[in-house]
């Protein structure tokens, strides 16, 4: 029974032994998984040597260096000269028991790169062995990431523009320092942000967080600033981002600009009409050379037609007497034939004159159309002007035109002549083209207080109505291409207005039109 009692002790022990042995390899497989798939590198060095004792694969994946190059090196060789007298301040503390950080952040350095890597570690000291051990994790990404975080979240409080975040329903989570001033800035420092925005603000940021619609550079009036406005909904949160950009200086460099470019409209429309002016004017000084050099050619024969239908007229009347006083001594029948050619020469000399005088009469109105002597202010009647101009213009009028002129009593005027005498002819040729067929033109004159009227009413078309606002422009005209250039009335208002008078036009379709000139007396 000993013997067997002994046997059976011995033979648990040796179970006990096994179960043991069991348990220590499946620990030490555990403990060899738990380090080796560890996600945090794991090392392990010895206190007084500072070489590494341990350390897993994904150590050497952060870090760069094989396992054996690892059991050769110190741990210093791989902390960053940044943080090394940290590093060894702590250690030190630790052997001597002294209290030190077990977690803290480090750069320690890769191979073949200058960039360090960020890690968290976490060590502790084995007293026995004199052994440290520790964990370390890359935490470079996330650093950086809290950098950029960080520098983002920073923004809004150094932007120097007014930020401030709402919820949907209006509810102001966050003012950056420049929008809490802005109150203040406005000159209203009792008044919160929000009551200082449009009315509509509130129905306009639920729209925009209800589409999730980004608005960008919207302008919006505070007192008597302009703003640009930036709206970024946040939709999962209900809440949006609201950037003010005071934008008053350019808005109001805009506004110049307009005006600017406005007054180069204007100065260039100006320019544009005197140009035509200009060359309506020469053509009109053109036609008064021509005109002056056709009178000027006319009269040299006319002169010595009319000398010669006189000499013709007077011998005639001599031969009459002579005949006269011979005729009782002679045959009737002798008497008829030459007195029948005596008559057909009076008459036809009686033509000759006749027509000499039309001439003449025409020639001087030319002159006085043209008044090359007469450029500069002159005192005049307006109803020489007149009367010139409907001379001049007889052979477009007289086919389908009555004229019709009711002249009242005027006053001489300070004016320039051949100007207004443009300004009738334009009128007048104006009114004929305007009437198909036949029909009328009436030109009235009166005076009013200190005023001169004339009128030109026609049987004309007439103009619509929006056309009347037009008709001065240079360029509008409402006839045919190759009929009119569109410079007539452009032309003659400007003549008016230099004489320091006004020019209107009136006109309904089929109506006819009138225009009237009103001219100061002077």
């Amino acid at each position: 029974g000993l013997i067997y009692s002994n046997r059976f002790r011995e033979v648990q022990a040796r179970k006990s032994e096994e179960v043991l042995r069991e348990k220590a390899l499946a620990s030490e497989r555990k403990y060899r998984s738990l380090f080796e798939d560890s996600s945090d590198g794991i090392f392990a060095f010895n206190n007084k040597t500072g070489v590494f004792t341990l350390v897993n694969s994904k150590l050497t994946d952060i870090l760069g260096h094989t396992q054996d190059k690892f059991l050769a090196m110190k741990f210093t060789e791989l902390i960053h000269p940044d943080d090394l007298e940290m590093v060894l301040g702590y250690h030190q503390a630790r052997i001597k028991g002294e209290p030190a950080p077990t977690n803290y952040k480090l750069k320690l350095k890769r191979k073949d790169s200058v960039d360090p890597v960020i890690c968290d570690m976490t060590v502790h000291r084995i007293g026995e062995a004199e052994i440290t051990m520790g964990a370390i994790r890359d935490v470079t990404r996330q650093v950086e990431m809290e950098a950029r975080v960080e520098q983002l979240a920073q923004f809004p409080e150094t932007n120097p523009f007014p930020v401030l975040r709402c919820d949907y329903h209006g509810n102001v989570l966050y003012l950056n320092p420049t929008a809490r001033e802005l109150p203040e800035k406005l000159g209203k420092p009792d008044q919160t942000i929000i009551n200082l925005l449009p009315d509509d603000f509130l129905s306009r940021i639920q729209g925009l967080i209800e589409q999730n619609k980004t608005i960008t550079y919207e302008r919006i009036d505070l007192s008597d600033r302009s703003y640009s406005v930036t709206c970024r909904p946040l939709p999962e949160s209900k809440q949006i981002f609201v950037w003010l950009v005071d934008i008053t200086d350019l808005v109001y460099a805009q506004h110049r600009i307009h005006i600017y470019v406005a007054e180069l409209e204007a100065t260039n429309h100006e320019l544009r009409d005197t140009q035509s002016q200009l060359v309506q004017s020469e053509k009109m000084a053109a036609l008064g050379n021509l005109v002056a050099g056709v009178a000027h050619e006319i009269n040299s024969p006319l002169g010595s037609i009319n000398a010669n239908a006189d000499v013709s007229s007077r011998a005639l009347n001599i031969l009459n007497s002579h005949f006269e006083e011979c005729a009782l001594t002679e045959e009737p029948t002798q008497n008829t034939k030459l007195e029948q050619a005596l008559n057909i020469i009076t008459e036809s000399n009686q033509t000759t004159l006749i027509a000499t005088d039309r001439i003449v009469g025409i020639v001087k109105t030319l002159r006085n159309f043209a008044r090359l002597d007469e450029a500069e202010l002159d005192r005049v009647n307006i109803h020489i002007g007149l009367e010139s101009t409907l001379t001049l213009l007889y052979h477009e009028l007289k086919q389908k035109i009555t004229v019709e002129k009711n002249f009242g009593d005027l006053p001489v005027i300070e004016c320039y002549p051949n100007q207004l005498n443009q300004v009738f002819m334009n009128i007048i040729m104006n009114a004929a083209q305007a009437i198909e067929g036949e029909g009328t033109i009436r030109i009235s004159t009166r005076r009013e207080d200190d005023w001169v009227v004339i009128e030109f009413a026609d049987t004309g078309q007439g103009i619509p109505e929006e056309h009347l606002r037009q008709v001065f422009d240079p360029g509008f005209t409402t006839k045919g291409v190759g009929v009119g250039t569109g410079l007539g009335l452009s032309i003659s208002y400007r003549i008016i207005q230099e004489h320091k008078g006004s020019i209107s036009v009136a006109s309904e379709v089929g109506q006819g039109t009138t225009v009237t000139i009103k001219l100061p007396v002077t």
